[in-house]
């Protein structure tokens, strides 16, 4: 489920607008439904983030935030295995 929360995390970031996280910050969430759609990628990780926990909000984003770079990271780290053995 990893994989598809992350894919969900990645679609939510890229319709939002660019901004910088600070804890406690107030998140820009875009077009509507962005929220909603990173608290479920989140709870398909096990990670639950009550509806209307505006705080927790910096929290969401910071997640998505790290489980994308996350997993560019592991791909990148794959590419780089893979072309040592070509």
């Amino acid at each position: 489920m990893v994989n598809r929360a992350t894919a969900i995390f990645r679609e939510v970031l890229g319709s939002l607008p660019e901004q910088k996280w600070k804890d406690g910050m107030t998140v820009d969430w875009g077009e509507k439904g962005g929220r909603a759609r990173a608290r479920h990628a989140a709870a398909l990780m096990g990670i639950e983030f009550k509806e209307n926990c505006q705080s927790c909000d910096s929290d969401l984003f910071l997640l998505m935030v790290q489980t994308v770079k996350g997993a560019d990271a592991a791909m990148e780290d794959m590419r780089n295995q893979r072309s040592r053995y070509e």
